[in-house]
């Protein structure tokens, strides 16, 4: 198993884990509330596939809470 770690957000605050292993599962995690932002993993054909719903970076997740709503 490998562990890679990279940042998430644009300000280097929080970070993303990236844990891999040989059949090609990838389980990516943030320290921000160990919150699983991508899961991939190969589908009944063999295809790697995100599981995870959701947003790709902590920017976009901000982006979303701001509304025109009162």
């Amino acid at each position: 198993m490998a562990v890679i770690k990279k940042p998430f957000s644009q300000d280097g605050s929080i970070d993303e884990y990236v844990l891999s292993n040989a059949n090609g599962t990838r389980l990516h995690v943030t320290n921000w509330g160990a919150r699983v932002t991508r899961f991939i993993t190969k589908d009944k054909n063999g295809v790697p596939r995100d599981i995870v719903p959701g947003f790709s970076t902590y920017e976009s997740w901000q982006e979303s809470l701001k509304t025109d709503d009162p």
